[in-house]
């Protein structure tokens, strides 16, 4: 018989990836990419790098600009919040 329980000796840690075991029938992380941000004795924090959504930024709320970007759906946890990842052109010049 073979054995599909993909154990591994890993602990999940900021910075790492987290990939669905590739059976998981659940609706938010079937099939999902993981980055993991935080990870405490309060719980795990991360971006779903994987599953998008077809909505324009700007129609989650008015007050956001209306860009060209990839919009997904994470875990049912704080589903009133929006978190997004970004890099800036220059750091340096930033923040000076």
């Amino acid at each position: 018989m073979l054995d599909f329980s993909f154990k591994n000796s890993i602990s999940p840690g900021s910075g790492k990836i987290l990939l669905s075991d590739p059976f998981l029938d659940e609706d938010y992380f079937r099939r999902s990419v993981v980055l993991i941000c935080n990870h405490n004795d309060d719980g795990t924090f991360g971006f779903v790098l994987n599953n998008y959504i077809d909505l324009d930024l700007h129609k989650i709320d008015e007050n956001l600009p209306d860009l060209n970007v990839k919009v997904s759906i994470g875990g049912p946890v704080e589903t009133d919040s929006l978190f997004y990842i970004h890099e800036f052109d220059n750091v340096k010049d930033s923040f000076e």
